[in-house]
Order: structure tokens, then C-alpha cells, then sequence
């Protein structure tokens, strides 16, 4: 065994009795046998020894192997519960404290819950394999099967120390006795010539039920155990990053100011083109002016009555005898004197009880002084804006989510050198108690060793308090639950990340101010104010629009028109529009777009500077980083080492307590600064990145008033082109109708 997994069994050792907290560098090293500078020359922290140590349990662990098709059940079933149990009575020690400070260290639990996991999918997929082999006609799910049988067996593996008389005698042929009752529950008969004890006799079905429950009984406390040591989430940053990008309030706001854009462009745009509208109705007249009703002459019935229309009918030709000439004009006269004069308006609108109609209308803009094609400039350059700032809040949310990432890696870290100096000073006491009560140390040594074990209690609550904020942080930017546990995978100080960090210390970023995305925003404002003054200045000018109107028109006496009935209307037109006195109003609205102008240039100016002054200090912030990094290795090594030396000092009476205590203050300041150091650089690394969709770092307040005034303008620029379009929707209206608008 060499050195390294002599260090790690020794870790696993000490875990199993004194659990996390109570395994110390010094503990491990005294078990192992090597010096404690030695442990962090391998590993770096307690943290990554003690994870070692359980995966390295984990990798040496070897179960009986279920074959891929059952033959003997009985005997493969039970020869692999009796692999799983011995494992889990071997590591029961191990598994007990994993489980009491679950809570505290999800970490460990995931590294204690490999083995069970990998046990229980070869089962799953071996309870599968019986139920196709056909040694068995039952229905049974094979995931629950397997729980019951991994539950029942985690259940005599913790709990038969403590209650030996509960569970089965002798303890040799438990896992038989186990395996021999799930089989007989799931109706899977034994081979001949080997019928385990147990299953001598036919059990009735009311039994088998019981059995099936006092199973599912012992299943309770292994499950639970293994779904709370699956519960924390593992996450890694590249992980965070990603769900935070689709969970982020500001990108979906972003994405929306996006869409908005878009659908702006697609409104300034049709302005360019043709506008067609259909239109159909029907009326239905209940009492009109030109119906006379019963106000209508009563007939004179002295007189004959004149003969039916058409009245032309009763004129004779030329060559008709005189008297039938004669007697055709008199009927054609009396005829025409009793027909309703009205009688030719029949088929005009005036009156008709029903009326239907059907038509287009169109519009064409063919001279605009220019207004459209700025409209759509203000258009184009609001998407534009809107891009940018969706690209920005995704850099933001990376930078935020990196930062709240190892800000809680470095919470962790920080708790752990506070709990380690917590039981460095715990075991000073310790010496100076003892060393007191044979006389070696006065009063006043045991007193500072007192004061400084109560004194570094209040710095662990609080350390732990800072990571517990850190993590809500955290959960907040990724939308989690802020009672769902979080694993970080990605450590603050990994000494390889921070490697692939300094080979790429030259990487200066794209830090040119004109690329900035608040620059960029600015210069795009800037077009929008260009396109308004040129909207302003096409006031002046004359509009020109062509229309037309084309419809059909009937009035049927009863029931729905024929195609005969509709009669035909089509206009076309010209019209123009052009300002002739407005009171100022043009050249009001034209000295502020002039002026906007102006200062949205300014602007432009004033964020280039701050964004070269923001750059300089990303950079600054990278330098300072990777140096405060380089600066820092080795020395947390040394102050271990010196903390070591000064330990075994004190023990042997050659230093005082002020030494050893100055001892461990250096070497928890010099592994914070390390952690410290790691963060920053990671941080101002990610940040140099993305500097360029960063937004400008000028101020909390300034910040917000800029970006707001940005905004302000370009929804501004929105307002004003649908205030122009409304004219023209308008002007449209008066030329078809040649009615004004209310």
C-alpha cells in the first residue's frame, strides 16, 4: 500500500468515529502515520481527503454479480445478498455518521450512496430478467422488488447490533431467509434438489401478503436513507450558467424587447407597401322618410280602372285601323294617369327594406417627403437596441451567476478553515487542561486557551451564516427552491482551474470602448434621433396617396340578392396633403429633434469614456487577482507546516500558547487569502470576457438614469411613428369619404 491510500484509509477510519468535524488533518495523520504537511502536500484540504477517502471505499467495494439471465434464483439472489450485506456491515460505521450529518454535508452522502445505487439498477435489471424468463407468472414492478429487498437488508445491516432479537437466527442464513420469502412472494418456484427450509410448505396467499408488508415495513428507513442522500443537486458552473440564462427575469424581459422590435419594424415597414381592405354588409330598414305608408290617397272607385303597365303595350302601329288607334291612345293616357309616378326609383337605396353591399378599398403612399424611410430607420435601429440589450442581460447574468457561484464555493471554504481552527483550538484546551491539572501551565494559559475556544465559536456561526446567504443568492439567480440543498462541483480554489486561468493571463479581452453594448445602445440612439429630425423635417413637404374604392350594391324586395341585383360602384383618386400654416408647430418639433440630436451625441461621448475607464479597472482587477494568486501559493503550505511545527512546540514545552495561537491566525489567513485569491481571479477573468455585452459600470444611479433615458428615447421615436401613421390612416379616411375627421 503506498502512501497516498494509506492516507485515505486512515481518512475513512477516523470519519467512521469522529465523523466530519471531528476528523482533523492532525487526527488523519497521527492514524496514518506521516506528517500533517504531508496530507495537504496530496490533497489541499480536508474536504477533497475525506471525499477521496469514500470513493476510494466505494472503488474497492465488490458484490456478487447477478447474471444476465436467471437460472437458479434462489441461489444467484441469495449469494448477491450476501456480498450486499457483508458490504454494508463492513462500512456500517461509515454509513451511520454519513447519515447524521446529511444535513450538514450532502456531499458525503453522494459519495456513501454509490455503491447502493449501483447495487440496486444491477438488481432492478435482474428482477426485469426473471419476470421475461418465465419462472414466475406474477405481475410485480421490478424497481419495487428490489427496493423491498435492498431495504430489508440495509435494515438488519444498521439496525441488528442494536436489536439483535428482531430480525432473523442465525445471522449466517438471514440473507437465505430474505431472498427465499421475496421469491416465494413473487411466486418464483425453487429448482429441484434445493428447496431452502422456508419454503417447505405451501404458504397460503393471506401470508404471503404479510410477508409482502413487513418487507415493505423494513424498505422505509433504507429508502428514506438513500432519497435523502440523492437530494442535493450537483452543480457544476457551466451548469449554473446555463439554467440561470433560462430562468433569468431580465433575459425573458429582453427577449420580449426583442419580439416588440420586430413587430415595430413589420408597422413601419408597411407603410411602404399597398393596403387592401375587404368589406361586406347588410341593412335592414324598419321606417324611412320615403315611405309614405298610410298617409297614401284613397283610390276613386267612381272612375273605371285604368289599365295595367307597361303602358307602351297599348299603342297601335301605323297601319292599325283608326278607331283601334284611337281606342290604344285613350288606354296608353288613362294607363299612364293611374301609375305611380315613383314607380321608375324602385330600385334606388331611398326606402329599401333591404340592402346589401360587398367592396375594396386601397391605398398606395407615393410621395411622403421622406417620413417613411426615417420611420423605418427608427425602426431598424430599435431592433438593433433591442439585440444588444438581450445580448447584454446575458452577459450580465453570467458575470452575476459566476460571481454567486464561487462566492458560495468560497463560503464553504471559509466554514471549513473556521471549523478546523474551532477544533484547533478545542484541542489546545484539551493539552492545557491536562497540562493544568498536572501543574505544568498556569491559570492565566488556561484561561487565554478558554477565551480563545469560546472566541472562535462565534466566527464559525457566522462563517456559516455568510454561506447559508450565499447560497440563497445563489438560488435566487438559478430560480431554486431556497430549501433544496445545492452541491457544488466546481471548487474555488481547484489548482488546475486556476492553472487554465494563468496560461490564459495575456488574454486581455476586447476592451476597445466603441464595441462596449452602452456605447453601441448610444450610437443606436443616435440613429433613432437622426430619424426623427428627418420625420420632423418631411412635415414641410407635401404627402401624395392614390385610393380606390370598388364595391358592388343591392336591394332585393325579399330574401338574399341574385347576382342580377348588384350594381356596380369604382372610384379611384389622387390625393395630396401639405402644411400651410401650422402656428410654429414644425419648426417647434424640429429644433427638439435638433437638439436631441445633439445630446444623444454627447452621450455617445460621455459612456466611450466611462467605458474606457470601466476596462482599465477590469483589468487592473485581472492583474491584481493573478497576482495576489501567484503570491499565494506555496505559502499556505508553509503556514501549515509552521503550524505543525509550533503545535509540536507547545506539546513538548518549548513555545508558548501566544505562539501556537499566532501560528494558526497565519495559516487561516493565508488558506482565506489563497480561497480569496482563487475567487477574484475567476471572477475578473469571466468579467474581461464579457466585457464587451457587459453594460458600462459608471454607478448604481448614474447607470440606471442612462440606461433610462436611452430607453426613453427610443420608445419615444415609437410614440411619434404611430402618431404619424394614425395621420395618415386618418387623411386616408377623408379622401375616400370627403368627410373630415371628428
Amino acid at each position: 500500500m503506498d502512501r497516498r491510500d494509506q492516507i485515505l484509509m486512515a481518512a475513512a477510519s477516523v470519519f467512521a468515529q469522529h465523523g466530519f468535524r471531528g476528523s482533523t488533518t492532525r487526527r488523519i495523520a497521527d492514524a496514518a502515520g506521516v506528517n500533517e504537511i504531508t496530507i495537504f502536500r496530496y490533497f489541499g484540504t480536508k474536504e477533497v481527503l475525506l471525499q477521496e477517502a469514500m470513493q476510494h471505499l466505494t472503488d474497492a467495494v465488490t458484490l456478487s454479480e447477478l447474471p444476465a439471465k436467471p437460472v437458479d434464483p434462489a441461489r444467484e439472489l441469495t449469494d448477491w445478498s450476501e456480498s450486499f450485506l457483508s458490504h454494508l456491515r463492513l462500512r456500517s460505521a461509515i454509513i451511520r455518521k454519513t447519515m447524521s450529518e446529511i444535513e450538514e454535508r450532502p456531499e458525503m452522502g453522494n459519495c456513501a450512496s454509490h455503491t447502493p445505487r449501483r447495487a440496486s439498477a444491477d438488481l432492478c435489471r435482474y428482477m426485469t430478467a426473471l419476470k421475461k424468463s418465465g419462472l414466475t407468472q406474477e405481475k410485480f414492478d421490478s424497481k419495487t422488488a428490489a427496493a423491498m429487498l435492498m431495504g430489508t437488508l440495509f435494515a438488519d445491516a444498521m439496525g441488528r447490533g442494536m436489536m439483535p432479537d428482531v430480525y432473523p437466527q442465525p445471522e449466517a442464513k438471514a440473507a437465505e431467509m430474505y431472498t427465499g420469502l421475496l421469491l416465494r412472494a413473487l411466486g418464483v418456484a425453487p429448482l429441484r434438489g434445493r428447496r431452502p427450509a422456508i419454503l417447505e410448505r405451501k404458504l397460503p396467499r393471506a401470508v404471503g401478503l404479510a410477508i409482502v408488508s413487513l418487507l415493505l415495513a423494513a424498505v422505509a428507513a433504507g429508502a428514506q436513507t438513500f432519497s435523502t442522500a440523492s437530494a442535493p443537486r450537483q452543480l457544476s458552473l457551466a451548469d449554473a450558467v446555463r439554467a440561470a440564462e433560462s430562468q433569468s427575469e431580465a433575459v425573458r424581459i429582453a427577449r420580449a424587447g426583442v419580439q416588440r422590435a420586430q413587430g415595430q419594424q413589420y408597422q413601419a415597414r408597411s407603410q411602404r407597401l399597398p393596403q387592401l381592405f375587404g368589406s361586406a354588409g347588410y341593412t335592414r330598414t324598419l321606417a324611412s322618410q320615403f315611405d309614405v305608408g298610410g298617409n297614401a290617397p284613397a283610390p276613386d272607385t267612381t272612375r273605371p280602372a285604368s289599365p295595367a303597365p307597361p303602358c307602351d303595350g297599348y299603342l297601335r302601329g301605323a297601319n292599325a285601323p283608326l278607331a283601334e288607334r284611337v281606342a290604344g291612345l285613350e288606354d296608353a293616357a288613362r294607363c299612364a294617369q293611374g301609375a305611380d309616378p315613383f314607380a321608375a326609383f324602385s330600385s334606388l337605396p331611398f326606402g329599401q327594406e333591404n340592402q346589401y353591399s360587398v367592396g375594396l378599398s386601397f391605398s398606395q403612399n407615393l410621395f411622403s417627403g421622406g417620413r417613411i424611410s426615417a420611420q423605418n430607420s427608427v425602426a431598424n435601429a430599435g431592433r438593433r437596441f433591442a439585440e444588444i440589450e438581450l445580448a447584454a442581460q446575458r452577459a450580465q447574468i453570467r458575470l452575476d451567476v459566476t460571481q454567486a457561484y464561487f462566492d458560495a464555493a468560497l463560503a464553504d471554504r471559509l466554514v471549513s478553515l473556521a471549523e478546523s481552527s474551532s477544533v484547533q483550538t478545542e484541542n489546545v484546551l484539551r493539552q492545557t487542561q491536562l497540562g493544568r491539572n498536572v501543574g505544568n501551565v498556569s491559570e492565566f494559559d488556561l484561561l487565554r486557551a478558554q477565551v480563545s475556544s469560546a472566541n472562535q465559536r462565534p466566527v464559525v456561526i457566522q462563517r456559516r451564516s455568510d454561506r447559508q446567504v450565499a447560497y440563497f443568492r445563489l438560488k435566487q439567480l438559478l430560480n431554486v427552491p431556497l430549501d433544496n440543498p445545492l452541491q457544488l462541483t466546481t471548487f474555488v480554489d481547484d489548482p488546475a482551474t486556476a492553472d487554465a486561468v494563468l496560461a490564459g493571463a495575456d488574454f486581455t479581452g476586447d476592451t476597445v470602448s466603441a464595441r462596449r453594448s452602452s456605447v453601441r445602445q448610444a450610437s443606436e440612439a443616435v440613429e433613432v434621433q437622426r430619424g426623427l429630425l428627418r420625420v420632423a423635417r418631411a412635415q414641410r413637404l407635401p404627402s401624395l396617396a392614390l385610393t380606390s374604392q370598388y364595391g358592388k350594391v343591392a336591394f332585393p324586395q325579399s330574401g338574399f340578392p341574385s347576382s342580377g341585383d348588384f350594381r356596380t360602384n369604382w372610384t379611384v383618386g389622387i390625393a395630396t396633403q401639405f402644411p400651410i400654416f401650422t402656428g410654429g408647430r414644425i419648426k417647434g418639433e424640429q429644433l427638439v429633434a435638433e437638439a436631441n440630436v445633439r445630446e444623444a451625441q454627447a452621450r455617445v461621448d460621455q459612456l466611450r469614456e466611462f467605458a474606457s475607464l470601466d476596462a482599465r479597472v477590469a483589468l487592473n482587477a485581472l492583474e491584481q487577482a493573478r497576482a495576489a494568486w501567484q503570491a499565494s501559493l506555496g505559502t499556505a503550505e508553509q503556514a501549515a507546516r509552521a503550524y505543525s511545527i509550533a503545535e509540536v512546540r507547545y506539546r513538548e514545552g518549548i513555545s508558548t500558547q501566544i505562539e501556537l495561537s499566532d501560528a494558526r491566525l497565519l495559516l487561516e489567513q493565508a488558506v482565506a487569502n489563497r480561497a480569496l485569491a482563487a475567487r477574484n481571479l475567476q471572477v475578473a477573468r469571466v468579467k474581461l470576457e464579457l466585457l464587451p455585452d457587459l453594460p458600462v459600470q459608471i454607478g448604481g444611479s448614474a447607470q440606471s438614469q442612462q440606461q433610462a433615458q436611452i430607453e426613453g428615447i427610443i420608445q419615444q421615436s415609437q410614440a411619434q411613428s404611430a402618431r404619424q401613421a394614425q395621420q395618415q390612416e386618418q387623411q386616408a379616411q377623408q379622401q375616400q369619404s370627403g368627410i373630415p375627421p371628428q
